[in-house]
């Protein structure tokens, strides 16, 4: 159903299990790499495949600095370290650990954020100029990329109570 002669962008995705290198037609990672194709008076263009590789992970544990106890639903995001572009995401389970899986080989920075707790970026920095870059090789898995969380300055206001 789409007009002959237009042209296209193609993307070829696993859908939300993220395993697998989400890619552009021809084996490209970004839209504006990716090649276009142009739609035929016949109503079929051939040969239009993709083929996904596995990508690699970012994993690790999410911990309460101060107790050391293990912490559920920490937000882990992960950006690309050249330029802070997002990539991908994951939460924290009821065991502590996340796993942000599907990466192409690179290299990125990870941020980890939870209400009551400092935003942090890896490893323990408050900046992503200072964060330390975590090195992806897809298919293996990068593991220990933990966050130590403090909780965030609160101030506590004494309660005061008036006899009417």
């Amino acid at each position: 159903g789409l007009p002959a002669g237009d042209q296209y962008r193609v993307r070829f995705y696993e859908g939300p299990w993220d395993l697998y290198i989400t890619e552009w037609y021809s084996d490209a990672l970004s839209l504006n790499a990716g090649l276009t194709v142009t739609v035929s008076s016949s109503g079929a263009t051939p040969h239009i495949d993709g083929a996904l590789d596995l990508g690699g992970t970012i994993s690790g544990w999410t911990y309460d600095g101060m107790s050391g106890k293990l912490l559920s639903s920490v937000y882990a995001r992960v950006v690309e370290a050249a330029t802070g572009a997002y990539v991908d995401n994951d939460y924290s389970n009821a065991y502590g650990l996340y796993l942000v899986d599907g990466l192409p080989s690179g290299q990125y920075h990870v941020y980890f954020s939870e209400e009551g707790y400092e935003n942090q970026w890896y490893d323990q920095v408050t900046s992503r100029s200072s964060a330390l870059t975590v090195t992806v090789s897809a298919p293996a898995d990068t593991p220990n990329i933990n966050a130590y969380l403090t909780y965030a300055n609160t101030v506590y206001l004494p309660l005061v109570m008036r006899n009417p």
